[in-house]
């Protein structure tokens, strides 16, 4: 059985489509935030007799840096910390999922959280049937959240207000979170001995390039103030963490078609 936590989500959404409904169970937030308790964790594994054959995608998490840190810390590192202590002893399968900026010097109280949850589980915490995806920027299914980058774009957008930016020389890839589920399902990583693997298609797009084409797209460039706002030096100004390991350009679509087509949706 695959169990999902955070299927509400982009990336859980996206990952519970790829199952029947048979073969996926859906956890919803309300029973494990609970789990910051292990007695509930393995209670909730025995009554469902989860055993090796098993998969726990933990696509919960939390984003917004500005959420309250016992809340970040809880659901972003603490929690998928203890299913994977648990899940030892089930000897079961454990998904996480990150950030690319897990690797960077950018530090906000998000980054902060998944990279604490990184140090432990992969030094203090190892085991051996646990994967950890670093993600580029996800977007898909579900509209943008406001503290989000394409949530800035598509209020200013619709809106019609000001949209003060920095410099946009930083890169990012942008991924339709589909297309991250297509490259997750595309190989049997475990069969790899891989254990964190990066989602890249080796291709980063600028954020002035992608957010000039976006608001020439929809006819409001004097809307965007690229400056405006100073650059924070431990942003990613090169192309050094865009690693091409596994190929990722084939299942990922045109970044600028693929937000663009996106964020009419909502427009």
């Amino acid at each position: 059985m695959n169990y999902i936590l955070g299927a509400s989500g982009l990336i859980g959404s996206a990952i519970a489509a790829q199952f029947d409904s048979d073969k996926c169970k859906i956890i919803p937030r309300s029973k494990y935030e609970t789990w910051g308790d292990s007695d509930e964790i393995e209670f909730f594994l025995k009554f469902n007799s989860v055993s090796d054959a098993d998969t726990f995608f933990v696509c919960s998490g939390v984003t917004d840096p500005k959420c309250k840190p016992d809340k970040l810390t809880l659901i972003n590192s603490e929690i998928p910390l203890k299913i994977i202590s648990k899940m030892k002893v089930f000897e079961a399968n454990v998904v996480t999922f990150g950030s690319i900026l897990e690797n960077s010097k950018l530090e906000n109280p998000y980054i902060r959280s998944k990279k604490e949850f990184l140090k432990k589980a992969f030094e203090d915490n190892y085991y051996q049937k646990h994967l950890h995806f670093q993600l580029h920027t996800v977007y898909g299914l579900l509209p943008p959240k406001n503290h989000m980058l394409l949530g800035h774009f598509l209020e200013s957008i619709k809106q019609r207000t000001t949209l003060e930016m920095t410099s946009g020389r930083q890169y990012r890839e942008y991924w339709h979170s589909l297309d991250v589920a297509k490259f997750i399902f595309s190989r049997n990583w475990k069969n790899e001995n891989e254990s964190l693997i990066q989602v890249c298609s080796g291709q980063p797009i600028q954020i002035a390039c992608l957010a000039n084409l976006v608001f020439e797209h929809f006819s409001v460039v004097e809307l965007l103030k690229l400056g405006a706002i100073p650059d924070d030096p431990r942003e990613m100004y090169n192309k050094a963490m865009f690693l091409d390991s596994y190929h990722g350009r084939v299942f990922m679509r045109d970044p600028v078609e693929g937000v663009i087509d996106y964020l009419s949706k909502f427009v």
